[in-house]
């Protein structure tokens, strides 16, 4: 089973939106800092890198700017199908993972929108 949260692809208007952000004083510092929590933990992959070279018109030397190598931002978790998968417990198995995400949900809805 796999359960993600986040954006596989930004449409090129979000891309520049987040690309932004990243970079941003105060944003960049939120992303940098749920990326940190959400890194530790275990099972959970971050994915959405894409680019080789960091985009023309930022500086490498940027804190995020391996940030910046991402055509989108997501983590998942491959798992075997766990015994809720055949119960009503599925729904609740499910939020507790997600519930997890809800800060960089919250972080993408903002600076996306």
């Amino acid at each position: 089973m796999m359960l993600g949260c986040g954006s596989y692809v930004f449409p090129d208007l979000h891309l520049d939106r987040y690309r932004r952000a990243v970079v941003d004083p105060k944003r960049g510092k939120e992303i940098a800092g749920i990326i940190e929590k959400m890194a530790g933990m275990k099972g959970w992959t971050m994915g959405g890198k894409h680019y080789k070279r960091i985009p023309p018109g930022f500086n490498p030397s940027h804190p995020n700017a391996p940030l910046l190598l991402h055509k989108g931002l997501y983590f998942m978790q491959e798992t075997d199908i766990p015994k809720e998968f055949f119960s009503s417990r599925l729904v609740d198995h499910c939020f507790k993972k997600y519930a997890l995400f809800v800060p960089l949900h919250r972080w993408l809805v903002k600076v996306l929108s």
